[in-house]
């Protein structure tokens, strides 16, 4: 989507550029000023939802820590606490570098 919609409308105002010989400066200035905009916009949205997406992954990462520590409540067997505590472990280190991508 990124991708495929800005060059599909830039692809649409080179041809129109290629094709047309008397096109007067003012209609070049507002196509190439089109195209300019939509990259633009395409990079503003790209940026914005990869953050997003990572925000849902960090979610998704504490709501399992949260399950997690619930079962590790309710349970007495050691071995599934020491397994339980060293998933929790992971899932944290994951979500710290999520956040450190987040913020970068």
């Amino acid at each position: 989507m990124f991708i495929l919609i800005p060059s599909i409308i830039i692809f649409l105002c080179l041809s129109y550029l290629q094709l047309n010989d008397n096109v007067s400066i003012i209609a070049q200035i507002v196509l190439y000023s089109i195209m300019a905009t939509t990259v633009a916009i395409s990079l503003f949205l790209y940026k914005r939802v990869k953050t997003d997406m990572n925000l849902q992954d960090i979610n998704s990462i504490t709501i399992e820590i949260d399950r997690l520590q619930k079962i590790i409540n309710k349970s007495d067997d050691q071995k599934i606490i020491l397994g339980l505590k060293n998933k929790i472990k992971l899932l944290e280190e994951q979500k710290e570098n999520l956040i450190k991508n987040t913020q970068s």
